[in-house]
């Protein structure tokens, strides 16, 4: 891969120059996520049209259309982001978040960015709750900024607060710069703006005040119908003239505003899902629906037409002109983004995302092809090669567990204890088990004769591969199953750990348990296997304990303790069995040495508690999943 070469060509440009303690053994390499959650979040740079700016979770991502193994994170945020914009120039972005949950006061920043360094320039605060909505001038002077109860301007030449008011603005629309009437103030220009709120459009202008010395902010309410026009204006823009006010509604209608007379003038149906987002190019007028359709409309005042119409798949949230306007980019909320050609309206995927939390990942023989399946139920084999989306399936019940086999067959256990088996190359239902368990499917495991399947009724199942008949079941477990190993020495041993404190050893061929652990407090949270030295169990239980256990000690033989002392949710050996790759609550990726017993990398880029981590079966890299939804694919140089 190529970021395999630029890191090796970084690690002998390190060690040259003696800074090869600053390596780290584990880099994010690629991450999977939009989804598509809030308006206006993935973004084109105004001069650069192969970048795409986005939200993963907590994280700005910089994309590169054209190459999707080129990305570039900034973090800076605590919680998911909310709200994203770029500047008219490029030079700087904006991201707000949700309410810290680790704020007394639920307090929501807002990051300013340099596109060119990759850096925060400010931090600014005084939102609460989530930042709505976030917006530059035309001349990146100043930023607008809203939470659902009041709205923010900061000065960008000094990251001073210019102005703040008690209402929230839904959408922010920049007006006319215009040239001030006071020839005292002939080099300062005066700024005008619209904005939406709970069922009014307001115009606004900001003018330098001699007597102040400051900007003065003045707001003028437009005049609506005195009845039947009752609506929650989502998105606006401009037209070409910088009269008319163009604003999508949750109705579905377009309001046509005339904001030097500060006049409603008409209501144009455009859908019925609602309009959801809305740019312009000249007299064109390209509109976003909540049913999927992108429109290209024309038109001036009280006479509209439609021109062209296409279907994505979800509801559109982010629609922006790119590449000089010769195309637009388009989110959904369904996690796709596409560049749709702004004449034909011809749509073509750039990336797509799970919306739903993902609960498990998994390889089959290939390092270069994985299966992700979700809460929603949708299911996903991917390809490393391009980060796409080779087969996508939709489960009958929400995922718990997947099973990718070696025959290129994929099994899914659903949270209505459902087994189902599809084929990884076209997505077909091949066969189902309705009733496997009678809670959900926790875990999925093979031999070469018998699939495995645990639950949350505690049992273990095994079920014949030629023609899925239950072989025999062990029951003995008092509360769901956790982790789930077949023995790496010898396949007719399973180890089973689950939340009633007790591993259980079963011996398939004498139909028995074989051997048993139990835990004084806390319950066992997953389970691994150690490939050398004596075989042991590896458990996590409790905040940030790692217990290995011998077959034949009844005690632990080893701890290890989390160094940021973090809940483990998931734990996966890597197949040399040298390293250990744990997920945890702190939303944190750790690789550990499993004969040093010692975290050896700490990887950051999921922003909720990771669900699953498993590694590619070359040992090159490791996938984690979490439930904000993003897969975050890690290059490993441990060997």
């Amino acid at each position: 891969m190529c970021i395999r070469d630029r890191y090796q060509r970084r690690v002998r440009e390190k060690i040259c120059f003696g800074m090869a303690e600053e390596l780290d053994l584990a880099e994010l390499e690629h991450s999977i996520g939009y989804t598509g959650k809030h308006t206006g979040t993935v973004w084109p740079h105004p001069t650069q049209p192969d970048a795409i700016i986005h939200d993963i979770g907590s994280l700005v991502v910089i994309a590169d259309k054209t190459d999707p193994h080129k990305q570039e994170f900034l973090r800076g945020h605590t919680e998911n982001i909310s709200s994203l914009a770029v500047s008219p120039s490029g030079a700087l972005i904006a991201s707000g978040q949700r309410g810290s949950t680790s704020s007394k006061d639920n307090e929501a920043p807002v990051i300013v960015w340099d596109f060119e360094q990759r850096k925060p320039v400010y931090h600014l605060f005084g939102l609460f709750d989530r930042v709505v909505s976030t917006s530059f001038s035309p001349d990146d002077r100043f930023l607008i900024a809203s939470d659902p109860d009041k709205t923010y301007i900061w000065d960008m030449q000094t990251g001073q607060t210019l102005a703040t008011t008690k209402y929230s603005c839904g959408f922010t629309a920049w007006g006319q710069m215009l040239e001030p009437v006071v020839r005292r103030t002939a080099h300062i220009p005066t700024y005008t703006f619209v904005s939406s709120h709970p069922n009014g459009i307001w115009c606004h202008k900001l003018e330098f005040s001699i007597q102040k010395m400051a900007y003065v902010l003045s707001t003028e309410e437009c005049n609506l119908p005195s009845s039947g026009m009752v609506r929650d204006y989502i998105c606006g823009v401009l037209d070409s003239s910088m009269r008319f006010l163009l604003a999508g509604t949750s109705s579905g209608d377009l309001g046509v505003f005339d904001i030097v007379g500060r006049v409603f003038r008409a209501s144009v149906p455009v859908s019925s899902g609602g309009v959801g987002a809305i740019c312009t190019h000249g007299e064109l007028v390209y509109t976003g629906s909540g049913d999927g359709v992108l429109r290209k409309m024309t038109g001036h005042d009280l006479n509209w037409g439609m021109l062209a119409e296409t279907k994505l798949v979800g509801a559109i949230v982010s629609l922006y002109l790119t590449e000089g306007g010769a195309a637009l980019l388009a989110g959904t909320a369904q996690g796709l983004v596409y560049r749709v050609d702004s004449d034909t309206l011809e749509a073509v995927a750039l990336m797509a995302s799970h919306t739903a939390p993902i609960t498990r990942i998994g390889f089959g023989a290939r390092s270069d092809l994985f299966v992700t399946c979700a809460a929603d139920g949708n299911v996903r084999i991917w390809d490393l090669s391009d980060y796409g989306v080779l087969t996508n399936m939709m489960n009958p019940s929400p995922a718990t567990s997947c099973l990718f086999t070696l025959e290129d067959e994929v099994l899914i256990g659903g949270e209505d204890g459902s087994l189902n088996c599809y084929s990884a190359t076209d997505g077909a239902e091949l066969w189902t088990i309705p009733n496997a368990h009678s809670k959900a499917v926790t875990h999925l495991g093979s031999t070469p004769e018998v699939f495995l399947s645990t639950g949350a009724d505690g049992a273990l199942r095994l079920w014949l591969q030629s023609n899925r008949r239950l072989l025999g079941q062990f029951a003995e477990h008092s509360g769901p199953i956790t982790g789930l190993c077949v023995d790496c020495n010898d396949d007719s041993l399973v180890h089973t750990c689950s939340s009633d404190k007790s591993i259980i050893t079963w011996d398939l061929k004498r139909e028995k348990r074989s051997n048993c652990h139990m835990l004084r407090e806390g319950s066992f949270l997953h389970m691994a296997q150690r490939k050398d030295h004596e075989w042991e169990l590896i458990t996590s239980h409790g905040p940030g304990v790692l217990l290995q256990w011998d077959c034949d000690i009844a005690d632990p033989v080893k701890k290890c303790e989390d160094p940021r002392g973090a809940r483990t949710s998931c734990i996966a050996i890597s197949p040399s069995g040298k390293y250990l790759a744990t997920g945890c609550d702190d939303f944190s990726v750790k690789v550990w040495d499993v004969i040093g017993d010692e975290v050896i990398s700490v990887c950051l880029g999921h922003s909720a508690v990771v669900k699953d981590v498993k590694w590619s079966p070359d040992e090159k890299q490791f996938i984690s999943v979490a439930q904000d939804c993003a897969i975050c694919v890690w290059n490993f140089y441990g060997n």
